[in-house]
């Protein structure tokens, strides 16, 4: 719709720190600066990372919801009453289209019927997806899917690996679903400038790793990994920047390797960008990985990274050219890799310049938004096929 103001609302289960919701708060005012008229609903009332977009002309609205968004009999009664309120808005703002962001798309999905076209936005694939076919998550599953296919829904996914499990999980044409990666600002995620050291003046190599710590993030790798290496590189350290449930047992193993000072857990930081400068190399040894936004800021600072072959992280790391890829749960292959970059600088250069060309080309804001404006102009103007 071409010289018209598109309205897009779009929907988020919560805004608490992560890296769906980061996203979420850089991409909504770049749409809004490319002529599109943007809201966000919250379902949740934990919403940290929406609290500056007003000031960028985003305005907020919240649903109040508290509890689990997956719409299972336990927390049935309070996602019903926050769906009537993200209704109601609905229906007073009148958007062209609403894009569902999040792992569970319950919210948009179980809106009852309105004038907007709808996307689900895919930023991972949530374990439930495993558990789909148990007894209490039946008739929510065949639910979701005969609403996306009744109401012609669209998907984007951040990945061909979340596009894949979507595939199944949906039971929709495969047309039907785009994908969209992630993408970051390049301007300000940066190699450090030439002549500047990239531990920072520590005595020995330095790791970092970036994400909330959950099992599934692979911080036990981690760690029985640099337990490995320090057998040969006594001074490793690895820095983990994220906050989580699993920080005591973290902890715990961490004494229990001997590790001591060499592992430091620096909670929430809003420095990344320069924890990742002062970085030698990025881990990310995920069990499950819809994409690996952080790992992108780390190819873009100039710094190799290691990364399981979980999820999307294979499309975002080419194995052997912008980084390595191992598989999950392999401390030995961990470590092994991480080595061989140390004692070939010369490999971890090229491998750290290839990685920011890659961040530059494929995974840039600029990129992420021009393919995000297609989506939306192609579905109104129905050149989206179903």
């Amino acid at each position: 719709m071409p010289g018209d103001l598109m309205k897009v609302m779009v929907v988020a289960e919560t805004m608490a720190p992560g890296g769906m919701e980061g996203l979420l708060a850089r991409l909504l005012p770049l749409l809004q600066q490319r002529g599109l008229d943007v809201g966000l609903a919250v379902m949740k009332t934990d919403m940290p990372l929406a609290l500056d977009l007003p000031d960028q002309g985003v305005p907020v609205w919240n649903m109040g919801h508290v509890g689990s968004s997956c719409r299972v009999k336990l927390h049935r009664r309070a996602l019903r009453r926050a769906i009537g309120r993200l209704h109601e808005l609905v229906l007073r703002e009148r958007p062209d289209l609403i894009l569902g962001a999040g792992y569970y798309p319950d919210a948009v999905v179980y809106l009852p019927a309105h004038p907007g076209r709808v996307i689900l936005g895919l930023h991972g694939e949530p374990p439930w997806w495993g558990r789909r076919w148990e007894p209490r998550m039946v008739a929510h599953t065949l639910a979701l899917r005969r609403r996306a296919r009744n109401r012609s829904y669209r998907f984007i996914a951040i990945s061909g690996s979340v596009r894949d499990a979507a595939l199944e999980m949906y039971a929709v044409p495969p047309p039907c679903i785009r994908v969209i990666h992630n993408g970051i600002d390049t301007s300000r995620f940066t190699p450090l400038a030439r002549g500047e050291t990239g531990s920072g003046g520590a005595a020995g190599p330095v790791i970092v790793q970036v994400g909330n710590l959950y099992p599934h993030k692979g911080h036990t790798t981690s760690l029985r990994a640099l337990g490995r290496i320090r057998r040969t590189c006594p001074e490793a350290r690895l820095l983990l920047a994220g906050e989580g449930p699993a920080r005591q047992d973290l902890e715990r193993l961490r004494d229990e390797l001997g590790l001591g000072p060499a592992v430091e857990f620096l909670g929430w930081r809003d420095d990344v960008r320069g924890l990742l400068q002062g970085a030698d190399v990025y881990w990310m040894p995920s069990l499950r990985e819809g994409f690996g936004l952080a790992c992108v800021e780390a190819m873009a600072c100039g710094l190799p990274p290691v990364v399981s072959s979980a999820g999307g992280l294979p499309e975002v790391v080419e194995d052997g050219v912008s980084g390595m890829v191992v598989p999950p749960l392999a401390d030995d292959r961990l470590a092994e890799a991480t080595l061989k970059l140390w004692n070939g600088r010369d490999l971890a250069a090229r491998m750290g310049h290839a990685a920011r060309l890659r961040a530059e080309q494929k995974f840039s804001h600029t990129v992420m938004v021009d393919a995000y404006m297609a989506a939306f102009r192609d579905l109104v103007a129905g050149r989206w096929p179903g």
